[in-house]
């Protein structure tokens, strides 16, 4: 028997995957100061950014679970004062998933 679920985020963070960066070595992610970052991909590496140089033709955003993941992760979804965080202003999207289960009555 087969159940759909569907998950919805309360938010989604602009993280995005570029084709010049090496896989999972680093992020593109925009902060709440609207700039663009390369983040490394280690924990605390929010707090190691360096901003962006390359086009934002070729960035691919990340699903709106991995961004999650990636930004909690890296340390960029933590607001604090005064500071720069990555930014979550795109509404969020619904994701559907379906789980296969046996029932065992």
């Amino acid at each position: 028997m087969a159940a759909g679920m569907e998950t919805t985020l309360d938010r989604t963070f602009r993280v995005y995957a570029s084709e010049d960066t090496h896989f999972f070595l680093s992020w593109i992610a925009e902060g709440t100061d609207g700039t663009m970052y390369t983040v490394p991909s280690e924990p605390g590496g929010w707090h190691r950014r360096r901003v962006y140089s390359g086009s934002k033709d070729g960035l691919k955003p990340v699903t709106p679970e991995k961004a999650h993941a990636i930004a909690r992760f890296v340390g960029g979804d933590r607001v604090e004062a005064n500071s720069v965080a990555i930014s979550s202003e795109i509404p969020a999207t619904e994701v559907y998933s379906y789980t296969s289960y046996t029932d065992a009555n």
